[in-house]
C-alpha cells in the first residue's frame, strides 16, 4: 500500500460501503518545510467532466501517491452502464494543482485500485480482481503484468522499499491447491525486480491451514493493510473475524515478505475491529488505526481507535480512542469509520475518516470527511475538524479513501462524494503544501508598543473553534512589504508553541493569493493595503484579514479564522516559555509577529494572551 517515500492508503470495502457505492543557523521562509501541519486547499474534481450534466458514471475507490518531485497519480474505478468497473488514472505534475484527462488503465472488471512508487520512476497499480500494471516512466505509459487465477481476491494493497523489493497482499478464498482452508485468508506475493516478475501466492497468516476446521465454521481474515520502513521491516495488519467476534491482528516480515510471524493482537481492550490501516515513520514507530469501540468511553457506536508499536510489531499498546468526539456522539447514526493515516516521518501524523458527526450542526447530517493530527508521535490527537470547506453546506455523502505524503512537504487527500446535482458518485482531491517553516523566522516586524498584539484561540469540538490574531500599533510597514495578494503574494499564518524552550509548529492557516470568493475576489486593495473577506469560508477557515501599511505605531495586521474546518492545536498550550504567532509573506519575505511569554487564560478551551 505504501512505499517508503510515498505514504499511500487505499479504500477497502467493508461496513462503510460496497464497490458500487464508494463514495499538507536561521532558516529563510522556504528553507525548512514544517512537515505535517498543513491546511488543505479547496477540493476539486480530478475529472472536471464528472460535474457536468448528463454524466452518470459512479466513480470511487480513489487512491493517490506522490514521488516527491511534483508527480502524483490518482487511480480509481468507474462504473457505467453496463455496470463493468474499469480502472482509470490521471497524472499531476504540479503537486495536485491540475490533472490530466483520465485514461483507462484496465477496461475491467475491476475495482478498488492501490498505487505505490519507488520514487525513481517505477509505479505499480494493483486492483481487484487480480489486476496488476507497471510503469517505468512515472506513469506516462503502463504495461499489464500477467497474473494467474490464484491471484484472485479483493483488497489488494502493496508497498515497496524503494530498492527493488515489492510486496502485494490481499484477502481471498483461494485454497492454493487445497493447502489452506476455504475461508478468507490473507495471501502474499513478492517481487525483487521492481515488479517485473512475482512469486506464486502464499498464505501470509500462518494459521491459514488450521483456522477453518469445517465448512460451517467462520474464521475469515480480511481487509489487509501493509507498510514498510524501507530498511527491511514489513508489517501487515488485517481484520480477523471469528464468528461474531472481530479483532485486529498483525504479522511482521524481515525478509521482504518471504516469511511472516504468527499473528499478534493489536490494541487490546477494543471491542470489534474493522478496516485497519498501518503506517510507519521509518524511525521505529508503527501506528494502526481502525473503527471499533471501547465501551468505557465511546458508547455503543463505532469510533476511531489506534494502537502504537515501538518494537517493530512484536507488541502493541492497548486500544485508545482517536476521535475526541467519541464520548458525545454515541448515537448509531454518528458512527465513525474508514480511517486512513499518513505521516511525514518527522513526528507529525494525520488521520482522516468518514463520519456523520455534524460537529454541532456545523456540517449537516450527511457523511463528511473529518481530520485530526498529532504532533507528538501519534500519542495524542487534536479535536476533529472537517477537511473540505464544502462540508459546511453540501448534502452529498463523502467517504474518505486515501491520504498521502510524498516525502517533500506535499500532501494529498482523496475521497468519493455523492453529487446530488448529477445523481452519481464522483472522486475529489484536496492538495496542500507545507508553507510554514518548522521554526520561527527571525527579524519579523513587531508591535511598536508592548501589549498591542493579541491572540485568542478557542478550541471546541462542536464546530465553533476560532483563532483571532491582532498585530496593532506595529513597526513601520511599507506597501512593498505587503506585496500584492490580489495577484501573486501568498500569505501563511503560523503559530508556534515552545516546550522546554524548543519551538513546535502547532497551527498553519493559508491565505493564498488571487483566490475567488462568492461575490468576487477574496482579496481587495484598499488605500493603505489589502483586506481579505470570505464569509462563506469556501477555501478554508479564514474568513477575514486586514493588512495596513503605515508608519510606526499605525501599521496594523489582523487575521481571523473560525468554524468546523479550523483545526486548532490542543489546549492548554505549553508556553514553556513562549508562544509566537507569525504572518509570513511568501513572496516578499516580510513577516509580522507577536511574542507571548505570559497569558491571561490558558486552559482546555481557551488561550488568550497579549504580546510582550
Amino acid at each position: 500500500m505504501r512505499g517508503s517515500l510515498a505514504s499511500t492508503v487505499a479504500f477497502v470495502a467493508g461496513r462503510w460501503g460496497c464497490a458500487s457505492l464508494l463514495l499538507l543557523a536561521v532558516p529563510a521562509l522556504s528553507a525548512i518545510p514544517a512537515h505535517g501541519l498543513v491546511s488543505f486547499d479547496e477540493a476539486q474534481l480530478v475529472d472536471p467532466s464528472q460535474g457536468m450534466a448528463g454524466e452518470s458514471d459512479n466513480d470511487g475507490g480513489i487512491t493517490v501517491a506522490g514521488d516527491g518531485t511534483g508527480i502524483w497519480i490518482a487511480a480509481w474505478h468507474s462504473f457505467s452502464a453496463p455496470a463493468v468497473g474499469q480502472i482509470v488514472y490521471s497524472r499531476s505534475t504540479d503537486n495536485g494543482a491540475t490533472w490530466s484527462v483520465p485514461s483507462v488503465l484496465d477496461p475491467g472488471p475491476g475495482d478498488r485500485p492501490d498505487l505505490a512508487t519507488d520514487g525513481a520512476g517505477v509505479w505499480i497499480a494493483a486492483w481487484s480482481d487480480s489486476g496488476l500494471a507497471r510503469s517505468i516512466d512515472n506513469g506516462i505509459s503502463w504495461s499489464g503484468v500477467p497474473m494467474p487465477p490464484s491471484y484472485r481476491g479483493d483488497g489488494h494493497t502493496l508497498a515497496t522499499d524503494g530498492s527493488g523489493a515489492w510486496v502485494l497482499v490481499w484477502h481471498s478464498t483461494e485454497t492454493l491447491g487445497a493447502t489452506i482452508g476455504i475461508d478468507h485468508d490473507i495471501l502474499v506475493a513478492r517481487s525483487v525486480d521492481n515488479g517485473l516478475t512475482w512469486t506464486a501466492p502464499a498464505a501470509l497468516n500462518t494459521d491459514a491451514a488450521s483456522d477453518d476446521p469445517s465448512p460451517s465454521s467462520v474464521n475469515d481474515d480480511r481487509n489487509p493493510s501493509l507498510s514498510t520502513d524501507g530498511a527491511g521491516m514489513w508489517i501487515a495488519v488485517w481484520q480477523e473475524e471469528n464468528g461474531p467476534d472481530e479483532a485486529i491482528v498483525s504479522a511482521t516480515s524481515s525478509d521482504n515478505g518471504a516469511t511472516w510471524s504468527s499473528p499478534v493482537a493489536v490494541g487490546s481492550g477494543g471491542t470489534g475491529g474493522g478496516e485497519p490501516d498501518v503506517e510507519t515513520d521509518d524511525a521505529g514507530l508503527w501506528v494502526v488505526v481502525w473503527d471499533g469501540s471501547r465501551l468505557a468511553d465511546t458508547g455503543q457506536d463505532f469510533d476511531i481507535l489506534f494502537s502504537r508499536s515501538t518494537d517493530a510489531g512484536a507488541s502493541w499498546s492497548g486500544a485508545a480512542t482517536l476521535n475526541a468526539t467519541a464520548a458525545s456522539d454515541t448515537a448509531d447514526l454518528i458512527s465513525d469509520g474508514g480511517a486512513r493515516i499518513a505521516t511525514d516521518a518527522d513526528g507529525n501524523w494525520y488521520c482522516l475518516w468518514t463520519s456523520a458527526n455534524g460537529l454541532n450542526a456545523g456540517l449537516g447530517d450527511d457523511l463528511d470527511v473529518l481530520v485530526a493530527r498529532s504532533t507528538d508521535a501519534a500519542s495524542t490527537w487534536t479535536f476533529p475538524s472537517a477537511l473540505d470547506p464544502d462540508a459546511r453546506g453540501d448534502s452529498g455523502s463523502d467517504r474518505v479513501t486515501s491520504v498521502a505524503f510524498d516525502g517533500n512537504g506535499n500532501w494529498l487527500a482523496a475521497w468519493s462524494t455523492f453529487d446530488v446535482s448529477t445523481n452519481d458518485i464522483d472522486v475529489r482531491v484536496a492538495a496542500s503544501q507545507d508553507h510554514c517553516p518548522s521554526v520561527p523566522v527571525v527579524g519579523c516586524l513587531s508591535p511598536a508598543i508592548p501589549g498591542r498584539g493579541r491572540v485568542m484561540i478557542r478550541n471546541r469540538h462542536d464546530g465553533r473553534s476560532k483563532i483571532k490574531w491582532k498585530w496593532i500599533a506595529g513597526e513601520e510597514t511599507t506597501l512593498a512589504d505587503l506585496g500584492d495578494p490580489s495577484s501573486s503574494s501568498d500569505y501563511v499564518l503560523c503559530l508556534y508553541d515552545e516546550i522546554g524552550g524548543q519551538p513546535r509548529l502547532d497551527l498553519e492557516q493559508d491565505l493564498l493569493a488571487a483566490t475567488g470568493c462568492k461575490n468576487g475576489p477574496c482579496w481587495q486593495a484598499t488605500s493603505s493595503g489589502f483586506k481579505y473577506k470570505d464569509r462563506s469560508r469556501r477555501h478554508n477557515a479564514t474568513d477575514s484579514a486586514r493588512l495596513k501599511a503605515a508608519e510606526a505605531q499605525k501599521a496594523k495586521v489582523k487575521v481571523r479564522a473560525v468554524g468546523p474546518t479550523l483545526g486548532p492545536p490542543n489546549l492548554p498550550l505549553s508556553q514553556a516559555t513562549t508562544v509566537r504567532v507569525q504572518l509570513n509573506n511568501l513572496e516578499t519575505g516580510a513577516c509580522w509577529e507577536t511574542v507571548h511569554t505570559t497569558s491571561t487564560r490558558n486552559d482546555s478551551e481557551y488561550f488568550k494572551a497579549r504580546s510582550d
